[in-house]
């Protein structure tokens, strides 16, 4: 039996999706959908297939430009090489694989295909009779007809055999694949299939078609430029709309039929699609949107700006390695990492990784030598970045992260730094119980904007609520100044544990930081340190109360609020004794008895 895996691309769908990816499944065995950015319903209906146990993978992208030809191709190798696929069908979200002949098994037919060759379906356009009646209902269920004659071009199907042999790509539109010859471009013969079309619906309402052209022509523009022959339909209808404010496209022949099909084709129920009217305008503007940023992002690209990765490691090869391998696939080009051994001894594991990586982006590892001892002096010596990000082992940036954030600081110079929120999940059922605790990484940024913060004031917040940032230290991007008026954080280490509240402190003297509302930059995970770090989290908080207390620096009845705090949430931690190293332990204990006669006596 043959493997067949579909293979699509899809933007801005959620009329049609559920649909297309329920009746593909009637013959193909999985799919593989890459979302690029879609701002309806498409992301959630997906999400909503796949909770259903659909076989369907879902790789979101978020590029402006319309690269269909490569991702496609990328598809279809992904589909043979980690899904053993033997046939590969390139579909789009208003194709739907039909048999010429009610009860024709359209599975059955492909079983037969040679996967030595490449398939072409003849193209056939479809038409709903009443496209704003029962939009919740399955396509197929609905009244349509169809054109008699076949479109220009036609679409299809990949035997992997094919693929392999001619090292194929498939081409923008899914219309041909083609392999290359030196400098020469060359199409594979197709073999003609009978017995099954695709029907195209490619007009479902003025208002969906006005979404399809205008943004799929910015996106195909910030890919080629106007200049270009690709996409030609899109823009045709562009220019239409944009002159005479029609967005009509080619009228369906005369030569046209009403379609019955039969029950095994059209006894599909929907779940997930909902009467949504097509957001033409929100559409057309969340692309423009995007389309401006990625402009600002490659103007700030020129500058070719050296940001610095520091990763401390602490100990944990394993939250290490994760972190590391974040690092390198930060897309922002022009980065450097250093490793700097936080743990004190040396640690064979991580020197192999370092040795084993040949990639192109600096990895330095930083050991104290007989000159220089002091790691954070080699920071200072050893970093070329005018940015500095921190990324502790065990958290995780968006891939976008760095050059979400370099961007603001390079066009915006009144920030020190930028801050984001993060996305904190637990790493292992162990976790559930420190995880409770959401003081340890609790204070967000209000959302949707960029918010300017006085560094004092936003001391004063962690300081009296013991809350620190949720993304901590990796959620924010530093301008290296900021660093070397801290030394690099070097008095903010004790024994290799870091001392976050300290670091905060150090940091947040002067300035003023762009605090940005978005909480997908980063995601924070807990792991099993995380609770020996709510310990210590505990301790320090305690003795930094205490020391602004003895110099005046914090209010009695702010100081017994906050106090009164740490006091309050003792029963969670007390219960996590058997996790906790006997030492740290015991210096918990003795906070807690000179905690108890602030709280009895208030002194």
């Amino acid at each position: 039996m043959h493997k067949i895996v579909a293979i699509s691309m899809v933007k801005n769908e959620a009329d049609i999706l559920e649909s297309f990816v329920r009746h593909t499944l009637t013959f193909a065995d999985m799919m593989l959908i890459v979302d690029h950015d879609s701002c309806d319903a498409t992301g959630e209906i997906l999400s909503c297939l796949q909770a259903e146990g659909l076989p369907i993978i879902v790789q979101p992208i978020h590029t402006v430009e319309y690269s269909q030809a490569e991702i496609t191709t990328a598809l279809m190798w992904q589909a043979i090489q980690e899904y053993k696929a033997d046939l590969i069908f390139p579909l789009d979200a208003d194709e739907f694989l039909l048999p010429r002949e009610p009860g024709t098994s359209c599975r059955e037919l492909l079983q037969a295909f040679d996967l030595n060759k490449v398939y072409a379906f003849p193209w056939i356009r479809y038409e709903l009779l009443q496209p704003e009646q029962e939009q919740d209902m399955f396509l197929l269920k609905r009244n349509f007809r169809r054109e008699k004659n076949e479109q220009r071009w036609k679409k299809i199907i990949i035997g992997c055999k094919a693929a392999e042999t001619f090292s194929l790509e498939i081409v923008q539109g899914n219309h041909a694949a083609v392999m290359h010859k030196g400098q020469a471009v060359q199409e594979i013969p197709a073999a003609c299939v009978l017995g099954m079309h695709v029907g195209h619906f490619q007009w479902r309402s003025c208002e969906q078609m006005i979404s399809k052209v205008t943004v799929g022509w910015l996106n195909n523009v910030a890919r080629y430029s106007t200049r270009t022959n690709r996409a030609f339909h899109w823009k045709t209808a562009f220019y239409n709309l944009l002159q005479q404010g029609d967005v009509s496209v080619e009228p369906m022949s005369p030569e046209v039929e009403t379609v019955a099909l039969g029950e095994e084709l059209t006894s599909i129920e929907l779940k997930y699609t909902s009467v949504v009217p097509h957001a033409a305008l929100r559409n057309l503007m969340t692309a423009s949107e995007k389309i401006a940023e990625a402009y600002i992002e490659e103007k700030v690209l020129r500058q070719h700006k050296i940001v610095s990765i520091i990763l401390p490691f602490m100990g944990d090869s394993a939250a290490f390695e994760q972190s590391f391998t974040n690092a390198l696939e930060q897309t922002y080009p022009y980065k450097e990492i250093l490793i700097c051994n936080a743990a004190g001894a040396g640690n064979r594991e991580i020197e192999a990784m370092i040795d084993a990586y040949r990639g192109e982006v600096p990895v330095k590892y930083l050991v104290p030598s007989e000159e220089i001892k002091n790691i954070f002096l080699l920071l200072e010596q050893e970093a070329t970045g005018v940015y500095v990000q921190w990324l502790f082992p065990g958290d995780v940036l968006d891939k976008n992260k760095i050059l979400h954030m370099v961007v603001p600081l390079e066009t915006q110079g009144d920030f020190s730094f930028i801050l984001c929120n993060a996305v904190r999940f637990v790493a292992s059922e162990a976790d559930k119980s420190a995880d409770e605790l959401n003081f340890y990484m609790d204070l967000n940024i209000d959302r949707d904007e960029l918010i300017l913060v006085k560094v004092q004031g936003l001391w004063e917040l962690i300081l009296h609520t013991g809350n620190l940032p949720s993304g901590n230290l990796g959620g924010a991007l530093f301008r290296r100044e900021t660093m070397q008026r801290c030394v690099w954080l070097q008095d903010c280490f004790n024994n290799g544990q870091p001392l976050f509240l300290s670091m905060w402190g150090h940091i947040l003297q002067d300035g003023i930081i762009g605090g940005i509302g978005e909480d997908n930059m980063m995601a924070r995970r807990t792991t099993q340190q995380s609770i020996g770090n709510l310990f210590w989290h505990e301790l320090e908080w305690f003795f930094l109360l205490d020391e602004y207390k003895r110099t005046g620096n914090i209010s009695a009845v702010r100081y017994q609020k906050s106090i009164r705090v740490i006091w309050e949430r003792r029963e969670i931690l007390l219960q996590m004794k058997p996790q906790v190293d006997a030492g740290l332990y015991q210096q918990y204990e003795y906070i807690l008895h000179k905690i108890l006669n602030v709280v009895h006596n208030g002194v």
